[in-house]
């Protein structure tokens, strides 16, 4: 008689055992019985790889030289991610041994050294099923030159530091990715981002952090004609209506803008800034959706900020419900102490 859990349907198991990291998954459940090894056998079993640093813990089941990394599985993994959140040796060291037998291999997540990636980017170029990548590194040259050139790649996930060489935006070749968040703690010149987007012509999709504003679109530098969707968190204090100068022409067919903008103190200065930024864009793009998150830090004085808040969406409502077609819905919710939240949508 077939025990209970062997009674579920193999679809249902193949679906659980997805979620299970591989050395998890065989070290429960390889030769308990004959149903569960054919079912780790299966080819429709597609696998989870966590590896970290054996410099941590050097009896650490991650430790690649515990485990049998048969062909039947290296074949069947279609994800890769660094188990630490410090440099990942055993990762690249499984990179360099058996890369070209990752043949299903679709999504790679790493944070790494300078010194392992430098020593690295040959092996990204030899994932010709790689699909998603996710890097937390300082930046360099050769670095994006290669995220660039893999012609399978379409979702990027980038997280920088400070980069320690000078980036030319000038090289690199054209990329096919089409989905692009990008996290920078700095970017002296903006060269990371003109590289990256003067060379992703086929992008959909963007998502920038950054601690200062993004100024990429006061100049005309680049052409994204298929970007429909541009988020944006910024953590700076002057927002210049210049910012979008040339947005209507770099990205044509924008449908919706996502910004986040943490400003330190509330006053006048901010309100008239606010209210133009957005009109440039709405001069630019009238059709577009526009949600834009405004953190307010500081009380002010001889006023409350409550009185202060309701005057501010008040004003700010009329003033571009007056000047456009578009329709604006606008409130404030306070967050936790001395910092509120306003959020702008145009219907």
């Amino acid at each position: 008689m077939k025990a209970y859990a062997e009674q579920l349907p193999i679809e249902l198991w193949l679906s659980i055992f997805s979620y299970i990291e591989v050395h998890d998954l065989f070290q429960a459940f390889s030769n308990l019985n004959n149903y569960f090894d054919k079912l780790l056998s299966s080819k429709h079993l597609l696998l989870y790889v966590q590896l970290g640093s054996t410099t941590k813990n050097n009896n650490s089941k991650f430790n690649q030289s515990n485990f049998n990394w048969s062909n039947e599985i290296l074949d069947r993994i279609i994800c890769i991610q660094s188990f630490s959140e410090y440099e990942s040796n055993d990762l690249f060291q499984f990179l360099q041994s058996y890369s070209k037998k990752l043949i299903q291999l679709k999504s790679l997540i790493i944070q790494a050294s300078i010194q392992n990636i430098l020593s690295n980017c040959n092996i990204l170029e030899q994932l010709h099923s790689l699909h998603n990548i996710s890097l937390t590194c300082i930046p360099f040259q050769k670095l994006l030159e290669t995220i660039l050139i893999i012609p399978t790649l379409r979702i990027c996930r980038l997280k920088f530091w400070r980069p320690i060489s000078i980036i030319n935006y000038h090289s690199g070749t054209n990329s096919n990715i089409e989905i692009l968040y990008i996290k920078l703690l700095d970017d002296p010149n903006h060269s990371i981002f003109y590289l990256l987007l003067s060379h992703m012509p086929k992008l959909k999709y963007l998502e920038i952090e950054k601690y200062s504003s993004v100024q990429l679109f006061n100049q005309e530098l680049f052409i994204l004609k298929y970007l429909q969707i541009l988020k944006f968190i910024w953590n700076h204090r002057q927002y210049k209506s210049d910012y979008f100068k040339y947005c209507h022409t770099i990205v044509p067919y924008l449908k919706s803008l996502y910004l986040t903008i943490y400003y330190i103190q509330f006053n006048e200065e901010f309100n008239n800034n606010l209210i133009d930024f957005l009109w440039t864009l709405l001069k630019k793009m009238k059709s577009i959706k526009i949600i834009i998150l405004c953190n307010q830090l500081m009380t002010t004085v001889n006023n409350s900020i409550e009185i202060k808040l309701d005057t501010y969406c008040q004003m700010l409502s009329f003033e571009l419900n007056n000047r456009s077609d578009a329709k604006f819905y606008i409130k404030w919710t306070e967050e936790k102490a001395r910092q509120h939240r306003i959020q702008i949508i145009s219907q």
